[in-house]
């Protein structure tokens, strides 16, 4: 698990606490509410990372995180300690943005590229080192990359920013999404040639070109 995933840019000075999540959920159930401050200064930003990247909307992903923040500390009496805390808590957020999403209509219908005999296809994304004098095509690139996510289903729009953007592995989505490793591997596959679809599609400069 890689402690710096979801961070973002900030850097922020933190007061250091050595209770372990379990701990600190022990303390906040038994009574002592302050501590659940520990676990939103642990989880915010990737929280946020993860809801601005599904919403793509700043004003309402700061709703929407702290909506799982309330959710995560209602039901704090039901976490299962054998199961990481970032995991649940990342179930969650990913459950109640799609809620989210769908409540809004936000929600396209599934773009399907699978083939009918099954054959699987190494799909290539956008090499995230920048080339030499390429730093701006990147950013234009991954601008792109961001909005053609937004037309994709919740499901696969979730799986693949947890994987791409989050870092997380097959195992820890499947964890987080309660979801058999098989399952997400074929939503992850799907999600990439979705994406790669929508990627292909002409920009409305490319159509104006002669």
């Amino acid at each position: 698990m890689n402690p710096h995933r979801g961070q973002g840019p900030l850097h922020i000075v933190r007061l250091v606490d050595q209770r372990s999540d379990a701990q600190v959920v022990q303390a906040v159930v038994a009574g002592d509410t302050e501590a659940f401050a520990l676990l939103v200064d642990r989880y915010q930003q990737r929280v946020f990372n993860l809801v601005s990247r599904m919403v793509g909307n700043r004003t309402d992903a700061e709703d929407v995180a702290q909506e799982v923040f309330c959710k995560l500390f209602q039901n704090l009496h039901r976490y299962d300690a054998t199961m990481p805390l970032e995991n649940w808590l990342m179930r969650i957020a990913g459950n109640h943005t799609l809620n989210w999403l769908e409540k809004k209509r936000l929600v396209t219908t599934p773009i399907e590229q699978e083939t009918e005999n099954g054959e699987k296809r190494t799909l290539q994304l956008v090499d995230r080192t920048p080339l030499p004098g390429e730093i701006l095509e990147r950013r234009e690139t991954g601008a792109r990359i961001l909005a053609a996510l937004r037309k994709l289903p919740g499901t696969y729009r979730l799986v693949f920013i947890l994987k791409y953007l989050d870092d997380y592995t097959s195992e820890e989505i499947a964890d987080i999404v309660g979801t058999p490793r098989n399952t997400v591997k074929t939503w992850i596959l799907r999600a990439r040639e979705a994406l790669r679809h929508e990627m292909e599609r002409p920009q409305p400069t490319e159509r104006k070109r002669v």
